[in-house]
């Protein structure tokens, strides 16, 4: 009844999802494209306003990775197991970059703990979907 067809296993031509992975996999997506979406903007400004700083990993990891994590965000709506990987292994180096390099109350380290969840919803939808598909001999 409330069913939608998804596109993201390469070996159907069509699946249908059931209401609990839409719901999971629309949560991931807020999520992560919050996460990309205002982290973009206040990490390149962070990123300028410390050109008069020292230099530091954590910076340049902030500034490298919040472009590369829109690809990221997409390759997790393509698989969502690879994708929600990244996605939590970007936040926990993040988090240690801020950690480490950058004050503990800074944007990358706030911006991490939306990185984490978002790939923690990405793999449990890549687990609701693994339990809704029959196997095939």
């Amino acid at each position: 009844m409330n069913e939608q067809k998804s596109g993201f296993d390469p070996f159907q031509k069509e699946t249908v999802i059931s209401p609990k992975e839409a719901r999971l996999r629309r949560a991931a997506k807020i999520v992560g494209f919050i996460a990309a979406g205002v982290g973009l903007p206040l990490t390149l400004f962070g990123c300028m306003s410390s050109f008069q700083s020292d230099w530091n990993p954590g910076l340049v990891y902030a500034s490298i990775s919040c472009i590369l994590r829109f690809f990221v965000l997409w390759l997790a709506l393509h698989y969502p197991l690879v994708g929600g990987i990244l996605l939590i292994t970007d936040g926990f180096i993040l988090a240690c970059l801020s950690l480490a390099y950058i004050y503990a109350g800074s944007i990358p380290a706030v911006l991490c703990l939306l990185l984490i969840p978002s790939g923690i919803l990405f793999i449990l939808t890549w687990s609701e979907h693994r339990k809704n598909v029959p196997v095939s001999h």
